[in-house]
């Protein structure tokens, strides 16, 4: 990352085009690349936030990072005791930092237990984080898609497409000329709109195209036609008309030439033609030369030019964070005959794939279970790496008061298979006055693991006593426990605390109204409240889910879909008028529509259409509300 990237991205952050936390994020990315980089410039940044914000945790682990990364392990447990000081100073105010509240919680904080509890299959709550982060930053990306993978896992196609399409027009991006050219190669292949100068773009609405476009259609008709040196010449003509008047037409010109030589077979050709652009000033590091470039590089397969290839693609590494450059530099050192070069860029091509898919990292996992509860069974997680075992003791290291610290490190252990050391270290901090609900509830997730579920019970009622209303996961900890009666839940809760509660476990259960267990804990709840009108009803409901999930079977072949109709880059509906009718099925067979049923002004297209949309229908309803 050199200084000039450095500076744009501040430039970003300082005019709201990225947030601060997505420039955080982006360091931190960069600081762990493997093999180590130079890192210009990033020293001072974090100096220079870290005086606007000195107990920042997030800054500060930055800082220790990078002191780690130069080699200066005094500097980072400096900076580290610096934090630890800090934190200790804060507490001593009565302010407790590992609570996720918006006084005190970062917008990191939100992503990171949101990340987690995505992780744990907690996808509604997850969505509540995401949608706290953007409250807090709407310019977060990270925040954006956070909740669009979110909408993506519960089939919210058309909502997860909106927020990436957005996403995707506020990324700082180099523009990719390969893919317009793309767009035009495939318009090129319907024989009746090439060389028009309009282009339909709705129904009876046309837009008019480039003049530099049409010729391009033209180049690549001539391509199809096997017309090759014609091909090759309208390219040229395009090319120096264009050059010096427009950049971007006229490197779009020379890139469709050397894909038409590369096309053909002529990769000395097309070297040459991508080589000679890189000798022209604007052009030496072009993204979309180098990419194309790379990429012959490959195909040509010498000794020399697969040189050349690594030597490009560790450059859209380091310096575009390409995340597919990572996987053809594992490739290309492994059929060099380099396995550990090999093994060091599949190993990062994982762990920036991870992040770009919201796992997160174990530093993560432990600091989102500090700051939230999260049912310790429901974690999934690999091995730790040594660089996952110095970030997590980086973690604890940031914590900002006693408690803090033992938390984590109780959940530390836990994580790396300490189970013994996990609860000697829950077991100290439950003893202390500063424990919080959270630390109850963790210690009686380990004595469930440990068959104790007596003790296990006692723990979930001491986290919902020390809490109040508490959580739906620790109400569905109580309620599922063996034992249970109204007067443990009187002395949980008070007057005033069980229509909040009732309220709470039912919008949880709406949230979850295909899974009868969520019914089943609403019903226990209502019954110990002396409510047994609703418990029967909610238990009857529960039966019925059951009944219905067990008949189910599953539609193999069949893969449920969305999409979005989009003009002009905006994401459109499109809604139909239909008049529907009904008639008696035969005995013991499916209702069914017949074509010739279809009544209306409908195109024999949509006649077609609507038989599907309505299976898809079908199987949506039966999904949610078998």
């Amino acid at each position: 990352m050199g200084k000039q990237s450095i500076a744009k991205m501040r430039t970003e952050a300082a005019a709201g085009t990225i947030s601060r936390h997505d420039m955080f994020e982006e360091i931190e990315r960069y600081l762990s690349r493997k093999p180590p980089e130079p890192m210009d410039g990033l020293l001072e940044i974090v100096l220079e936030e870290l005086h606007k914000t000195p107990s920042d945790s997030q800054v500060l682990r930055l800082l220790a990072h990078i002191y780690e990364r130069d080699g200066d392990s005094r500097g980072a447990q400096r900076a580290l005791v610096e934090a630890e000081q800090a934190g200790l100073a804060e507490d001593a105010t009565g302010s407790e930092t590992d609570e996720l509240v918006h006084s005190v919680a970062s917008l990191g904080d939100w992503l990171v237990v949101g990340r987690v509890l995505l992780a744990a299959g907690m996808v509604a709550e997850a969505e509540d984080m995401a949608t706290e982060a953007i409250a807090i930053d709407a310019s977060s990306l990270a925040a954006l898609n956070l909740l669009a993978k979110v909408y993506h896992i519960q089939g919210r196609i058309t909502q997860a497409i909106r927020l990436w399409h957005g996403v995707e027009m506020r990324s700082s991006r180099p523009q990719e000329v390969l893919v317009y050219l793309n767009i035009i190669h495939r318009l090129a292949k319907d024989d009746d709109l090439t060389g028009l100068p309009f282009l339909a773009v709705g129904d009876e609405v046309y837009a008019p195209k480039h003049e530099s476009q049409v010729e391009m259609e033209r180049a690549f008709a001539k391509f199809r036609a096997r017309d090759f040196s014609g091909a090759l010449g309208v390219c040229d003509e395009l090319a120096g008309r264009e050059q010096g008047k427009s950049p971007l037409v006229y490197k779009m010109a020379v890139l469709q030439k050397a894909w038409i030589q590369e096309r053909i077979g002529d990769f000395s050709a097309a070297q040459e033609t991508l080589e000679t652009l890189g000798k022209m000033r604007g052009f030496e590091t072009d993204i979309d030369r180098l990419s194309f470039l790379a990429r012959l590089y490959e195909h040509m397969g010498t000794e020399s030019t697969l040189e050349s290839a690594i030597h490009i693609y560790e450059h859209l590494n380091i310096r575009h964070g390409r995340l597919s450059a990572l996987s053809r530099l594992a490739m290309l050192y492994a059929a060099s005959n380099q396995p550990a070069k090999a093994a060091a860029f599949t190993l990062e091509h994982e762990r920036l794939f991870r992040r770009r898919m919201h796992i997160p990292a174990p530093a993560e996992m432990l600091r989102a279970l500090a700051l939230q509860y999260v049912p310790l069974e429901q974690l999934d997680y690999d091995s730790f790496s040594v660089e996952d075992c110095a970030a997590c003791q980086r973690e604890i290291h940031l914590a900002r008061s006693e408690a803090g610290t033992l938390r984590r490190r109780a959940l530390f252990a836990y994580l790396i298979g300490d189970m013994r050391d996990a609860h000697r270290h829950l077991v100290e901090l439950t003893g202390q006055r500063q424990a919080l609900a959270k630390d109850h509830a963790y210690l009686g997730d380990l004595q469930t693991l440990r068959g104790d579920r007596d003790s296990a019970r006692l723990c979930y009622q001491q986290a919902l006593r020390a809490q109040g209303v508490g959580e739906v996961g620790l109400w569905r900890k109580w309620l599922r426990s063996e034992g249970g009666c109204r007067r443990e839940l009187a002395e949980i809760l008070d007057e005033s605390q069980f229509v909040a509660t009732q309220h709470l476990l039912r919008k949880a259960a709406r949230r979850r109204r295909v899974q009868p267990q969520v019914w089943l804990d609403l019903a226990k709840f209502e019954r110990l409240s002396d409510q047994e009108e609703f418990a029967q009803l909610h238990e009857h409901k529960a039966r019925l889910l059951a009944e219905a999930g067990s008949r189910r079977q599953p539609n193999i072949g069949i893969i449920l879909v969305a999409a979005v109709y989009n003009l002009n880059g905006r994401p459109k509906g499109l809604i139909h008028e239909c008049s529907v009718g009904r008639r008696r099925a035969t005995a013991g067979a499916e209702g069914d529509i017949r074509d010739r049923d279809m009544l209306g002004n409908l195109t024999p297209d949509l006649r077609g259409l609507i038989p599907r949309l309505l299976a898809v229908s079908k199987d949506y309803a039966e999904a949610n509300w078998p």
